[in-house]
């Protein structure tokens, strides 16, 4: 491939980040096909490029339909339900054996093919692809064909270099978001947590239910007697040293990011609002002695959740996928493991939703809606407790 290819390339990549702001989603290992990501007025794009040689028609239509089939993967993984795709091939001559222009089998993507065609027709021009994506034709504008293969070479390890800065310009802004505030006080939970683990171990043994009911665990009957802080307690007992493992590990890492993206104060309230929620709902709907601070890290996934709707492209660049399938297997293992409190991980995850709406992200300026959240999420505990009394008292 000539040098006045790679100069194409990497002009058409670096202007399609600069003017109309996409970014690259995935770099091939040896930077011949990009994969980029963007929206012109309202309508989400997903953009290949990619510089190939093929000899065959037969090679390149079946990168095609490898590409098209790629483009699904990404619309899913982002959750662009309504994303279209532009395949834009570059390249120095059309396959020997092409005879028509390219088309394809998929009405939401489409195929673009540069090159050297001696006026045969077969190949797409600039305005081909402006007119499809609906960008200005300075984004996708001529070549400078007198330059001498040297210069070709300079222009595009120019372009390449701009590209790769706006990329790494757009990766901080991103980052941007997971650094509101330091895990301060995730750690200091997961101190505490360990702590009271060797208490209950040393007061009798953290399996034995009656030193955890006397150290704070939740309680039905103690709770209809007035012992309400059990709803607060019983977030920081564990049942055994793998619930507390198993618990501590996910504290670690789904706590620390939420506190890293929400910032230490509404960390806070986002943890302990999720906790009591959690414990209220248990104390409705499970008569059975529990502990554990599962239903508070259910909280964290509701507050990542609640990130995933007010910021979606983000979130599906970062976290997304991760994050919902992480909370996917919890659930499905709650639901089939008998002694897993359900009521306390699902009442979690709504607390912690419902917590994040009222303290909102970062940088965000207080709404009505957030009045609205906290009224809820009030109201919604009043009922379960009240719920909770009358069933067992």
């Amino acid at each position: 491939m000539s040098k006045r290819e790679a100069h194409q390339f990497w002009k058409f990549t670096e202007q399609l980040m600069e003017t109309e702001s996409f970014r690259l989603i995935d770099v091939g290992p040896d930077r011949k096909r990009l994969w980029l990501q963007g929206d012109i007025d309202g309508q989400p794009w997903i953009v290949r490029m990619a510089r190939v040689e093929y000899e065959r028609l037969g090679r390149l239509e079946e990168d095609r339909h490898e590409a098209e089939k790629s483009f699904h993967g990404w619309r899913r993984r982002l959750a662009l339900r309504k994303a279209k795709f532009a395949n834009v091939y570059i390249t120095s001559y059309p396959p020997a054996d092409m005879t028509e222009p390219m088309k394809s089998g998929d009405r939401e993507a489409r195929s673009f093919l540069f090159a050297d065609d001696n006026g045969r027709g077969l190949a797409d021009g600039p305005p081909a692809v402006s007119t499809h994506l609906k960008t200005s034709e300075w984004t996708w504008g001529g070549m400078e064909e007198e330059l001498e293969p040297e210069e070709h070479e300079q222009r595009a390890s120019f372009y390449r270099r701009q590209a790769e800065k706006k990329q790494r310009e757009l990766e901080q802004q991103d980052m941007s978001f997971f650094s509101s505030g330091k895990p301060i006080v995730t750690y200091t939970v997961l101190a505490l947590l360990a702590v009271i683990f060797l208490v209950l171990e040393r007061s009798g043994s953290s399996m034995n239910v009656n030193t955890l009911i006397e150290l704070g665990a939740k309680y039905n009957p103690g709770i209809v007697d007035g012992e309400w802080w059990r709803l607060i307690t019983a977030m920081f007992l564990h049942i055994g040293f793998l619930h507390l493992f198993m618990n501590s590990l996910a504290l670690f890492f789904i706590g620390g990011i939420t506190e890293r993206i929400y910032g230490t104060a509404r960390f806070i309230i986002i943890y302990f609002a999720a906790g009591v929620f959690a414990s209220t709902v248990s104390f409705a709907m499970n008569e059975q002695v529990s502990a554990g601070a599962s239903g508070a890290i259910f909280g964290c996934f509701g507050a990542l959740l609640y990130l995933g709707l007010a910021h979606q492209r983000l979130f599906f660049r970062t976290l997304g996928m991760n994050v919902l399938v992480i909370l996917g297997i919890n659930l499905v293992f709650g639901f089939t493991v008998q002694a897993v409190d359900n009521g306390a991980h699902i009442g979690g995850l709504v607390g912690g939703f419902i917590a994040s709406v009222f303290v909102h992200l970062p940088g965000h300026r207080w709404q009505f809606v957030r009045i609205g959240a906290f009224a809820f999420f009030v109201l919604v505990c009043a009922v379960f407790f009240a719920i909770g009394m009358y069933r067992w008292n």
